[in-house]
């Protein structure tokens, strides 16, 4: 994870000496940011071992508006248990805040002074006002979760670090960006990015858009410990894991945004190297000069040969569907009304950051990126590559090709795209045909790694 690894140099190189609370001593320096595009793969950190059922359960028990740790959360994640007292409490922190702000809270045993502010009702819920204002308007500047309550500080066992976040729509994509008042970049940062890039995923999920760039900016201070300062920089950085989509019913997934257990955990993010072992097909029509379209469109109307592509990319067992992958131009070249393709999970691979695509699409900026994801999807039956022509060379060199459909058109038509060679590594296994459409004949033709 190249951001957080420039991150930790940065303290190394220019961070200040100073002592703190801990009599440890910190290297502390100010303002700075990092970004972690979602749509490039998940921001856990690779080369350190990150607690990740601890993650996801602590972030449920924030989003349940629990404070106190014997809520099915002190087996998982212990980071809590010093600030705790005997009953499990730790005060008016996250939760109460996230959930229940202005909301009574009883007197916490380490109150350094008495409550004495009057307050009624079940307070604010600002987790469901975030999501509707996303919902209904969009374009607000006021997408803020707080949990810097002034008037709550001295009940609160600890004050919140990560103080408050904003959520920003563009584009149908959702961003997120983080204001951390006091950050420890080795112990506490990596836990930070993967908890509040998974609640950015939960919401766009729920908002119907896909999850962007996760903004973390340490606002007061990031900081080393000095023991521990330079361990986390000293590995190789492999790339992105990338997010493992959790598929849950309607119900389920508004119950983690609301204050209910969750039936079962989301799966842990995948590492890359897993999607190089994913099978995927490839679906074509080419003619005699292996011509595949010209000006981003095809130069034949074959209405049998559509028929076909829609059978091949549909057809899954009940229950799962399967995954379409194109370009950005073979996405554009799409009528309006037939897109996204329905029935089936349409993904579009470009490189542009701001690439506007229809509500339900995914957007990823490589094959590798897009089938590391798509790996971790358990309800996928199958899935294809479907242009154009630099994707379908990308993918005939890819070891995870496992069949290509082929529609051979028997003519010849002035194409400026062409499909790349790939018979010497497949072998013919079904041949149907030919058929024909306003005079042109055609053969459907399956073939199967050798």
């Amino acid at each position: 994870m190249k951001q957080y690894h420039e991150l930790v140099q940065r303290v190394l190189d220019q961070g200040e000496r100073r002592e703190d609370r801990t009599g440890t001593g910190t290297l502390s320096v100010f303002g700075t940011q990092t970004r972690y595009d979602l749509r490039e793969g998940f921001p856990l950190l690779t080369t350190k071992k990150v607690l990740w059922a601890g993650v996801v359960r602590e972030l449920l028990w924030f989003l349940r508006g629990s404070t106190n740790i014997k809520e099915d959360l002190a087996q998982h994640t212990p980071i809590w248990d010093a600030w705790a007292d005997e009953q499990g409490e730790l005060g008016p922190i996250y939760g109460h805040q996230w959930r229940k702000w202005g909301a009574p809270f009883r007197t916490h045993a380490r109150d350094k002074q008495p409550e004495t502010a009057a307050r009624s009702g079940a307070g604010i819920d600002q987790i469901q006002e975030a999501i509707q204002l996303i919902r209904k308007d969009p374009t607000s500047r006021r997408i803020i979760v707080s949990a810097w309550n002034v008037a709550d500080l001295p009940h609160m066992a600890l004050p919140p670090c990560h103080a408050f976040f904003q959520f920003y729509v563009q584009q149908g994509r959702l961003d997120m960006q983080l204001y951390q008042r006091s950050a420890d970049i080795a112990l506490g940062v990596p836990f930070n990015i993967a908890s509040y890039a998974l609640l950015l995923m939960m919401v766009a999920q729920e908002c119907g858009l896909t999850p962007g760039v996760f903004i973390h900016v340490p606002r007061r201070r990031a900081h080393l410990s000095q023991p521990r300062g330079g361990a986390e920089g000293a590995a190789d950085a492999p790339a992105l894991p990338a997010a493992a989509r959790h598929h849950c019913p309607e119900a389920a997934r508004r119950d983690r945004l609301r204050r209910h257990p969750a039936a079962r955990l989301p799966a842990p993010p995948v590492h890359p190297l897993r999607g190089i072992g994913m099978k995927f097909e490839l679906v074509v029509a080419a003619d005699e000069a292996r011509g595949i379209g010209r000006a981003g469109g095809l130069p034949w109307r074959l209405p049998g040969d559509m028929a076909f592509f829609k059978r091949v990319t549909s057809e899954a067992p009940a229950g799962r569907h399967n995954a379409v992958l194109m370009g950005r131009k073979t996405y554009a070249s799409i009528s309006p009304k037939f897109r996204p393709l329905r029935g089936r999970l349409n993904v579009v691979l470009s490189r542009q950051a701001a690439l506007t695509v229809d509500e339900g699409v995914l957007v990823f900026g490589s094959l590798e990126a897009a089938l590391a994801r798509l790996a971790a999807f358990t309800d996928l039956a199958h899935t294809f590559v479907i242009g154009g022509g630099e994707l379908y060379a990308e993918a005939i060199a890819h070891p995870g090709l496992a069949r290509v459909h082929l529609t051979r058109v028997h003519a010849t038509f002035d194409c400026d795209t062409c499909l790349a060679p790939f018979e010497d590594r497949f072998r013919l296994v079904t041949q149907d045909g030919p058929h024909h459409d306003d005079g042109v004949h055609y053969t459907f033709e399956t073939y199967e790694r050798a």
